[in-house]
């Protein structure tokens, strides 16, 4: 009775210390997540700042995986999940990568009442990169104020 509590406790503690470790490595190795950063609108898709969050607070997160063999060219899939954004908005979903900052639209992500939404990504890889990033921008302005943005680092995939 006794061995089995002290292997259950252990295999819990691994769930829990060990669980975001296997999320993905520095190398790009599995799926890789990363936090949206809401920013000031730009005319560009340039990646978001990187945080040590992979909290979906306070604006949501990106994960992306590649489909294909390490350093090969394959598929990537992706899910975007916007949190807080702005209630019942449309927004452009724009899968970027390498140095390209010109806007890749991939389709529109549409907010709840509570400024929630989710899209997911399904394309190809673009050429020989293996850093990508996703860029929101807000399609129709709000009553009152400015269109929003948000985007995540750039990441890794193998």
């Amino acid at each position: 009775m006794l061995r089995k509590a002290a292997l259950a406790g252990a295999v819990l503690a691994m769930s829990v210390l060990g669980g975001p470790a296997l999320a993905g490595t520095s190398t790009g190795a599995g799926a890789q997540k990363a936090q949206l950063v809401e920013r000031s609108r730009s005319n560009d898709c340039r990646p978001g700042t990187a945080t040590d969050s992979n909290s979906a607070q306070p604006s949501g997160f990106v994960i992306l995986n590649s489909t294909g063999q390490p350093m090969s060219t394959g598929g990537i899939q992706g899910e975007v999940s916007l949190k807080n954004g702005v209630p019942n908005a449309t927004y452009t979903v724009n899968l970027q990568s390498g140095s390209n900052n010109n806007c890749m639209p991939q389709g529109t992500l549409s907010t709840n009442g509570e400024g929630n939404g989710n899209f997911h990504i399904s394309t190809m890889e673009m050429g020989s990169t293996n850093h990508y990033w996703v860029v929101l921008k807000e399609m129709m302005p709000p009553m009152f104020g400015a269109k929003s943005e948000y985007a995540s680092a750039s990441v890794p995939l193998d």
